[in-house]
């Protein structure tokens, strides 16, 4: 699937809550092998243009996906089903869900989210697809 980027542009905050000044995007990267790579891009700016120079290695958390392949989903609409595993020990999750790309944007059913600065899989199940949320290229 290649490597994407959230469209929201989130603020900073400190270990308080507090707003920082520098934005992000998150960056997935989902590679033939099977690994969903992320990390944060910080920016200077509300809009995600500006890049930081500061900008920490491109070494966020993993995951583990498996593309179970397409299907007629809930939207009757083409889409993947998709099964994503996450952390480890006792932090361990894994959920199936979907996944379509639609007008070049790759968007997940809501049992997964993929936000700028974590991603979450849900254990409750949702398969429809949040069209709000979606990655770009």
């Amino acid at each position: 699937m290649g490597t994407w980027k959230t469209q929201a542009c989130d603020q900073s905050t400190d270990i308080n809550g507090n707003p920082y000044p520098l934005w992000a995007r998150g960056v997935y990267t989902f590679t033939g092998d099977g690994w969903m790579q992320f990390y944060s891009e910080y920016y200077l700016d509300s809009q995600c243009s500006l890049l930081s120079t500061s900008n920490p290695p491109n070494d966020g958390p993993s995951a583990v996906y498996i593309d179970w392949g397409e299907e007629i989903i809930d939207e009757g609409i083409p889409g993947h089903r998709l099964l994503l595993s996450g952390g480890s020990g006792s932090n361990a999750v894994s959920s199936e869900g979907f996944y379509t790309i639609s007008n070049r944007r790759l968007c997940f059913s809501e049992t997964f989210v993929l936000e700028p600065f974590q991603y979450v899989i849900n254990q409750t199940r949702n398969d429809l697809i949040n069209f709000n949320r979606c990655l770009i290229r």
